[in-house]
């Protein structure tokens, strides 16, 4: 997992590119204009779409400036169910944000990325606080699966970026730490050997 730097509010890659290349930098926040998506495309910043409405946008201003520098990828919800927290908990059968693997069937993704070259990552975010360790590596390993199939059936390593989305549960009453960024990496490891051995070009966290 290499050292990336993700961004949710539409100001905050523009000065971080004056300290890090823009291909160092995915952006992630939940709704985009046309002139963020263009800007982003333009100037190398990778970022994630989070619905088929957002999908058309993009394909507007792919087929005006090219696919030359856009490092696009789609949000998946792995739907993995809820943790303890419910109402932060975005792997549910009812989160809104990214498109529900069990809602459509694998076939129709795979055709969507056949149709679109330029989609070349995968995003997930099974949650983070109230999640136990098995929930969220459960989420990743769901997207990976996707990411396999969909490469496998398309013939070609589109998928080339796999991105798990971040965040580590905490004690909201107490000091104690719940998990270590060291027993999660582990449990990926275990869980998701295809993050870390090659099989895709790069994998991120926040």
């Amino acid at each position: 997992v290499v050292d990336w730097r993700q961004h949710l509010s539409a100001s905050e890659p523009w000065p971080c590119m004056q300290v890090l290349r823009p291909r160092k930098l995915c952006w992630t926040p939940q709704r985009k204009t046309l002139r963020e998506i263009k800007m982003s495309i333009e100037k190398g910043i990778a970022f994630n779409v989070n619905n088929y409405q957002e999908l058309h946008r993009v394909a507007s201003v792919i087929a005006e400036v090219g696919t030359a520098h856009a490092h696009v990828g789609i949000r998946v919800n792995p739907q993995v169910g809820a943790g303890t927290i419910q109402a932060m908990s975005t792997a549910t059968a009812t989160s809104k944000i990214g498109i529900a693997m069990h809602d459509v069937s694998v076939s129709d993704l795979v055709e969507l990325f056949r149709d679109r070259a330029w989609l070349r990552r995968l995003h997930c975010h099974g949650g983070s606080q109230g999640c136990s360790l098995e929930l969220m590596t459960s989420g990743v390993r769901r997207t990976v699966d996707l990411a396999l199939t969909i490469n496998e059936e398309l013939f070609r390593r589109q998928i080339n970026v796999i991105d798990i989305g971040g965040g580590l549960p905490v004690h909201f009453d107490s000091e104690e730490v719940a998990l270590t960024y060291q027993q999660y990496a582990a449990a990926l490891r275990a869980t998701v050997p295809e993050a870390f051995d090659g099989t895709f070009d790069t994998s991120i966290t926040e």
